[in-house]
């Protein structure tokens, strides 16, 4: 193996090293805004879960009045 093989391996070697770094820092990152997101959406249910049983108990109040 001549010196520019050598020296071209060592850089790919560098290279995929990098690679294999920023895919873990977006796995990372994917599983905070994954985690986020999957909170959000709790909110979201849970507040449509409040305001349907407001509404329902609004309209049993409402029925008994009219």
């Amino acid at each position: 193996m001549n010196e520019k093989d050598h020296d071209l391996l060592v850089e790919i070697n560098v290279r995929m090293a990098e690679v294999v770094r920023e895919l873990k820092e977006m796995k990372d990152n994917f599983a905070v805004k994954q985690t986020d997101h999957e909170l959000r959406i709790r909110r979201i249910e849970q507040f449509g879960a409040m305001a349907i049983g407001a509404l329902a108990l609004a309209q049993v109040i409402l029925k008994f009045l009219v």
